[in-house]
């Protein structure tokens, strides 16, 4: 899995082609979002006659600064359900950010996993992510903290097993009462 740390060719910039293939969008995706005044998207370098760069550090300054907002896994749709209307605070760094297809195959990968895993299609338990016209970034450090607390969740309300103490706080305090469990 690569994160937006990744794609940096060097400590100081990276190229539109590899910051492209990082958002997971096309060229004409950043040129449209250089020319939106309103976006204050970071000005790029030209290093070359055809060699355009941006430097990292505005870039992961400017995605700090946008919107992030609440989603979740919805197994039905096989996709990610983000909540517009719901801005949070990540907590998390921009450079742990990975793009929608990333986020998706990580998410495949822990259902087949194993047969006791759970996902809820519940807007109560949430991963936060940004949302640029259309181009949707996940914070890869808030996965793990997602499946544990679907596992241990899942383990409390399908299998019956009593949880620690710490264990039941932890579920209580982070999350409302579910709604609908599915069993995969």
């Amino acid at each position: 899995m690569k994160t937006l740390s990744s794609y940096i060719e060097s400590s100081n910039n990276i190229s539109i082609y590899l910051l492209a293939e990082a958002l997971d969008c096309d060229r004409a995706t950043l040129d449209s979002w250089i020319k939106d005044e309103t976006l204050l998207f970071p000005k790029p370098i030209q290093l070359g006659k055809d060699e355009i760069h941006f430097i990292c550090q505005e870039i992961q300054d400017w995605l700090s600064k946008r919107p992030t907002f609440n989603c979740y896994y919805d197994r039905e749709a096989n996709n990610f359900i983000i909540n517009h209307n719901q801005i949070v605070s990540a907590n998390s760094k921009t450079d742990t950010l990975i793009n929608k297809q990333q986020a998706l195959n990580k998410i495949r990968t822990k259902i087949k996993l194993g047969k006791e895993n759970m996902f809820l299609n519940n807007t109560d338990i949430v991963i936060p992510c940004i949302s640029i016209d259309g181009v949707d970034l996940f914070f890869s450090d808030r996965f793990q903290p997602y499946f544990s607390h679907l596992e241990k969740v899942s383990i409390q309300h399908e299998i019956g097993v009593e949880l620690s103490k710490k264990e039941k706080k932890d579920i209580n305090s982070s999350s409302p009462k579910l709604k609908r469990i599915t069993t995969i």
